[in-house]
């Protein structure tokens, strides 16, 4: 609600500033342009670091501790559950194989249910899926970042524009 707020209001300066022909609003605009711009680009370079950190963090602090106690919590259930995978380099990590582990499945001939349990281990697969989605974050914020440039250099340009005109003695 407050980022649609303040995106909504910043776009209103920006049209103002075209519609009015206010060259202090389309400075203004251009020049929080700029400031977004170097924020974003900030956050892009911290998020594309960590990735790292991330990684360590899942491994070490989530699974490690539930190995350690042999006892996982509703997080490493979720994970293993949901990535279909168990422990952090496989089913050997655990003293005992737990339940999120494991799988059934019904086999055709004989309609009994089979357990099976997960061989991947959950830790190369979360470094991939971090990996793959702090990349795609990257690029998004690289393309939102070239258009905000972009809008604040022709803000800028129709606000000099304004200016030559009103020097020259157009309205």
């Amino acid at each position: 609600m407050i980022i649609g707020g303040t995106v909504f209001a910043i776009s209103f300066l920006g049209c103002c500033g075209a519609i009015k022909k206010s060259k202090c609003m389309l400075y203004t605009f251009g020049s929080i342009l700029i400031v977004i711009f170097i924020l974003q680009t900030i956050i892009a370079i911290v998020l594309l670091r960590s990735k790292d950190k991330i990684i360590k963090h899942l491994n070490e602090e989530v699974f490690g501790q539930a190995i350690a106690e042999n006892k996982e919590s509703e997080v490493v259930k979720k994970i293993q559950t949901t990535l279909k995978c168990c422990g952090i380099d496989g089913p050997e990590d655990w003293v005992v194989v737990t339940d999120s582990c494991k799988y059934s499945e019904e086999e055709e001939e004989d309609d009994k249910h089979v357990e099976h349990t997960y061989k991947e281990g959950c830790g190369k697969i979360m470094e991939d899926l971090v990996t793959k989605y702090s990349n795609n974050a990257g690029a998004g914020v690289m393309v939102t970042a070239f258009m905000e440039v972009i809008g604040a250099l022709l803000a800028f340009y129709v606000a000099r524009k304004l200016a030559k005109a009103n020097r020259n003695g157009h309205p």
